[in-house]
Parts: C-alpha cells; structure tokens; sequence
C-alpha cells in the first residue's frame, strides 16, 4: 500500500472516529436524564419507605385495639425484620398478645410463639404453645409437639404441661386500660409463671429489655452487678446515673451496703415511669422489681387466675 494511501485511510478512520464522538449535547442530555432517573428512584423509595411505615403505625393501632390479627402479623414482621428492625423481644410480646387471646382456630400466632421459643432453647415454653395449638384443632400444632417432646426430659414435659392446664385466655389488650369494680383505671400486664415466681419483660431507658421478678419485699428496683455492667458497657446506664451508697436490710436481718442508681425510664406494658431508684445485687442475685416501682402505683396486685399485674391508677 502507498504512503498516500496510508495517509488516505487514517484520515476516513478519524473522521469516522469523529462521527461516532457524542457531543457536548448529547452528553448533557444523557447526563440529564440519569439525574431525572435517580430521583424518581428516590422517590421511589422514599414513598416505599412512608408506605411501609403507615403500614407498621396502622397495625399497631389495631393491634393496641385488640386485634389478634394485627397482633400476630407484627410479631411477624419483629421476628423476621420485615418492615421494622429485627427485635426478638418484640416479637415474643406481640405474638404473646395474640396466642393468649386463645380464639378458635387462631393458632397462628401459638404456633409461631412456640417456634421462637424452641429457636431460643426454651422447649418448655415451646411445648406449651403447641399444645395449646394443638387443642384449638392445628395438626402442625401437634406434630410439633411430638417432634420437641422427643428431646424433652420427663420433668420439662410434666412442667408443660401443668403450664398448659393453668393457662388462661385474655379476651382483651393485656396492656389495655379497664374499670375496676372500686372505681379507678387499672392497667393489666401478662405475666409469665417461671420456677414458682412470676416474670414481667421491664425495658430500661428505652433501650434495653429484661425479665424481672416481681418482688414486693425489694425496697427497690434491684439489678445484679454482672447486668450493671452490661447496661454500661450498652451506654443504658451512665456513671451521671449513680447516685451513692444505701444500706439495706434483708430477710434475714442482716445489713449490707449497696450501690444506688437512677433508672432514668422503666417500661412496663404500656406504663413508663421516670426516675426509678435502683440498687446493685451481687451477681447471683435476680431482677427484682421492688417498691421503687410498685409504690408508684395507687394500688397493685396479682391476678394468679388470669396471670396478670393490675397496676391501679396513672402515677
């Protein structure tokens, strides 16, 4: 091929080159409209996202109302993260709500309640609510059943059962205000019969939740120290929220000298109290819910028929 040549074809291949170029214009307008694209994509996702949440608010308002339903469905979406962040306690207290209403043929949520429990371990627990599904007529309920009780000692399966024979429906809120018979609004709060004692799940300044007992003879809101040290390592307590030395006198009558902190929030049902005094326990102690707490109240007690705490009057 000539030099001329050459010369020739590298010239067409720029031009061609050239041609094939975009132009500043079409660079904008293809510029333009990915911009245009990514917000209606944000968009998008924000309208998702608001969706999402009427959703979850109006669930919980039916759910507040009694509907076993919505219960259910927000126990769900807590247990699986689904519109919500993934909180397994959450889930445990709707799921509760449901299952204790005890309606035939809703067993949904008894089934689900005894599947996290046998997720966490806790067979007993796990038997009891398929049982409980299994006689509102849920075959899955019973097959269940039979397949924990396998693993089960003796002694868990008699302790499921007389849990079963002593559970007792609600067919309202548990968390839902009522009229006492003295006059007054009381507040009901499911209870969980656990070794003897009675349990209640307490949220501790918005953030973290424990099962505590209820202790009448605690002077106040006691927490062992080896939680004391979890709750500070959580950033839920704060060394601004300690607040001295007291000493107390226990059962025995012998005296000893305890820690004393500030629980700035303490959650119980749908009852938030501010500023609960609090004291350290030595590592094998409990979570006990004292005086501190149930003062607070007009009036409080325990209906060992419907497992409930009734808290009388807003303090």
């Amino acid at each position: 091929m000539k030099a001329e040549d050459t010369r020739r074809l590298r010239h067409i291949r720029k031009a061609d080159m050239l041609k094939c170029k975009p132009s500043s214009l079409d660079r904008v307008r293809r510029r333009v409209v990915f911009l245009a694209i990514r917000a209606i994509l944000l968009f998008l996702s924000i309208a998702v996202c608001c969706h999402a949440q009427t959703n979850v608010e109006v669930l919980q308002a039916r759910a507040n109302s009694g509907d076993a339903s919505a219960q259910s469905t927000l126990g769900y979406m807590y247990a699986n993260g689904e519109g919500v962040s993934k909180d397994y306690d959450e889930a445990i207290r709707w799921y509760r709500m449901a299952a204790d209403q005890g309606k035939f043929g809703e067993y949904l949520a008894q089934i689900r309640l005894g599947l996290l429990y046998e997720q966490g371990k806790d067979l007993v627990s796990a038997y009891m609510w398929y049982n409980l599904a299994a006689a509102n007529g849920s075959d899955i309920g019973k097959k269940n059943r039979e397949e924990i009780e396998r693993t089960m000692t003796p002694q868990q399966i008699s302790e499921a059962q007389r849990l079963t024979r002593e559970w007792r429906p609600i067919t309202r809120n548990p968390y839902r205000a009522s009229t006492s018979n003295l006059g007054g609004t009381t507040f009901d709060v499911r209870l969980r019969r656990q070794g003897g004692v009675y349990i209640v799940p307490v949220l501790i300044n918005d953030k973290i939740r424990l099962d505590f007992v209820i202790d009448s003879g605690a002077a106040e809101v006691s927490v062992p120290a080896d939680v004391v040290l979890t709750l500070m390592r959580t950033g839920t307590l704060t060394p601004s929220d300690f607040t001295g030395t007291n000493i107390y006198t226990l059962a025995d009558g012998s005296k000893i000298p305890s820690q004393t902190f500030r629980i700035r929030s303490l959650k119980v049902g749908d009852r938030v109290l501010e500023n609960v005094s609090g004291n350290v326990a030595s590592v094998n102690g409990s979570l006990l819910l004292g005086q501190s707490f149930l003062s607070r109240f007009k009036s409080w007690s325990v209906d060992n028929t419907r497992q409930v705490l009734v808290l009388g009057g807003v303090p």
